[in-house]
């Protein structure tokens, strides 16, 4: 089977199990089933991923490295609601200096002062589709655009398959596909700023979109979420 058969075949597993979930029955509740099945069956392609891969070939990520939580990651709305419970407004670090001047790369709410994840178990799937052969090749690009990036391009177009599935999926449900894919830093803040967000987000109101995220593009806010013609999904 082609990859491109295969990232097809994985859009619509995710879009698939999107739909799965009872929505409007349990809440917020479905938001967190939702962020942790689909978190298992990422973790479990990744797993199979790097066991098929020769040992010069397999990410060079670990606790406490870091530097990839600097790259802005991308959510979907539900898993915004999600990690809202993982931990609560008053244990996140709101004001966080950037050490890089690339307005795309910032520190994540949930890196700790120690480099580490205060949420691994629950990364979101940007975080967790997030691979590279080189931990020091990461912190080059902090400060140097022009580095090499050594992630690894199999694990982001799972990424990639997760976000359109999800997309389908909300559609699917009559909700926005652009929620497929939201700011982390950005989402948060809407969602801690607004009151009853559930509902209304449910409701049909697009309160997420100045934090919508075209990932391939690297563009934020509300404009056109078109698929880039090189997209083996569309």
């Amino acid at each position: 089977m082609r990859d491109s058969d295969v990232l097809l075949y994985l859009r619509g597993a995710f879009a698939s199990l999107t739909q799965s979930i009872g929505w409007g029955q349990k809440g917020q509740e479905d938001a967190v089933s939702l962020h942790h099945r689909l978190g298992s069956l990422v973790d479990s392609l990744i797993a199979q991923l790097s066991s098929e891969k020769e040992q010069d070939e397999r990410p060079d990520c670990g606790a406490g490295c870091g530097w990839c939580c600097h790259l802005r990651v991308s959510v979907p709305v539900p898993s915004l609601f999600a990690l809202s419970h993982f931990r609560t407004l008053s244990e996140i670090r709101m004001e966080t200096l950037p050490l890089s001047p690339n307005p795309m790369m910032v520190p994540c709410r949930f890196l700790d002062t120690s480099n580490n994840c205060m949420i691994y178990t629950h990364r979101p799937f940007g975080c967790r589709s997030h691979s590279s052969l080189s931990a020091q090749a990461c912190r080059e690009r902090l400060t140097n655009p022009d580095a090499p990036d050594l992630s690894l391009p199999t694990h982001r177009q799972i990424g990639l398959a997760l976000r359109r599935g999800v997309g389908d999926g909300l559609e699917a449900l009559r909700l926005n596909r652009r929620d497929a894919a939201v700011d982390l830093r950005l989402g948060l803040d809407i969602l801690w700023s607004t009151d009853h967000a559930w509902d209304r987000w449910r409701g049909g109101e697009t309160l997420f979109a100045p934090a919508w995220f075209d990932v391939e593009a690297g563009v934020l806010g509300s404009g056109l979420f078109p698929l880039p013609k090189r997209d083996p999904l569309g």
